[in-house]
């Protein structure tokens, strides 16, 4: 079955870049200029998903920009960067017997909370975040 949902996980969005030259995570502004404060939105934690469309995309525009000391930031910006918006085809796996393969098209999103998608799966079941 297709699904719409490229990149989620547990979003942070708005959070600021660390200019702290003592920490393990600086960035500098000659990487990531003086009118960015903040990160792009990006998933975080022990783990988060990306499609094989938004995999793909990620690894093809990586070396565009100097990484980042934060893969998940990282992969969140080349993501946002390069890869929301864009149109893709995912081919759906069929059973093996029948040998076919259907395209179906969809739009790179941008990161969805897993919780969102949880419910969109399982309409009658309210997942919410902890307050």
């Amino acid at each position: 079955r297709f699904t719409p949902f490229h990149f989620g996980g547990t979003c942070l969005k708005s959070m600021p870049i660390i200019r702290n030259p003592k920490s393990a995570y600086y960035v500098s502004h000659a990487v990531l200029g003086l009118q960015h404060r903040n990160y792009l939105p990006y998933a975080s934690g022990a783990g988060y998903f990306l499609s094989r469309s938004a995999t793909n995309c990620i690894v093809r525009h990586a070396h565009r920009q100097p990484y980042l000391p934060s893969e998940d930031a990282n992969t969140g910006w080349v993501y946002h960067t390069y890869c929301h918006g864009q149109q893709v085809h995912e081919q759906e796996q069929q059973p093996a017997e029948t040998a076919t393969n259907v395209s179906a098209a969809a739009t790179l999103v941008g990161c969805q909370d897993t919780r969102e998608i949880i419910n969109s799966f399982f309409p009658r079941t309210t997942i919410s975040s902890r307050q």
